[in-house]
């Protein structure tokens, strides 16, 4: 049962691992636009003090 259970993990980690691989270019294009929005005032960063709803 043990083995049953590593292998099932093992199958779960790889999708994650091909997910990940495929969806690296979204991912980098998403970071680049954020970087870009930050830089230009659009986006700030919160203070600690501030409150986040949700």
């Amino acid at each position: 049962m043990l083995n049953v259970a590593d292998a099932v993990l093992f199958l779960l980690a790889l999708v994650n691992i091909i997910g990940l691989y495929i969806l690296a270019p979204v991912v980098r294009k998403e970071v680049i636009s954020f970087r870009d929005r930050m830089a230009g005032g659009e986006v700030r960063e919160l203070d600690r003090s501030e409150k986040v709803d949700g």
